[in-house]
């Protein structure tokens, strides 16, 4: 029984050889095709930088130069679209409120109207009737004046 032991031992030692033996020779083989220590991402070398290498260095150089400098363009602030203008409108029962005054339908929609800029009408109903809220949609609807109806 000791000698079947003792040929089995010997038989993984040389089968764990022989698979080190394999890796060492594909290890080998890789470092020759340009893979190595750095896993294909080029060889490391000691020359220096060809004169090509140079002048890519060059032209990248002076190309983060001008990167870093902004131009007039981007100097100048952005133009960007005005912001809305908001008009708050009160509708409390039928009475409208705008500016802290009340007002009619007729006059809200002069007053909208002479704004200037995209205007865009809040509306908040206060327990407003039915019929009042109806009637300043309609004119605001008839002048193409934004609204939006807060409740």
């Amino acid at each position: 029984m000791s000698k079947e032991n003792d040929q089995k031992k010997s038989g993984k030692g040389v089968a764990v050889a022989g698979s080190a033996a394999v890796i060492l020779a594909a290890l080998a083989l890789l470092n020759k095709m340009g893979f190595g220590p750095d896993l294909g991402l080029g060889k490391v070398s000691d020359e220096k930088p060809s004169s090509d290498t140079a002048q890519v260095q060059e032209i990248t150089t002076a190309a983060a130069d001008e990167a870093e400098e902004p131009t007039e363009a981007e100097t100048e602030p952005e133009t960007t679209e005005a912001a809305p203008v908001y008009a708050d409108i009160k509708v409390s029962g039928s009475t409208y409120t705008y500016d802290g005054q009340e007002t009619d339908t007729a006059a809200l929609v002069e007053s909208i109207m002479k704004l200037d800029g995209d205007v865009i009408v809040r509306i908040t109903d206060d327990s407003a009737t039915q019929n009042a809220m109806e009637a300043l949609k309609s004119e605001f609807d008839k002048n193409n004046i934004a609204y939006i109806i807060n409740e």
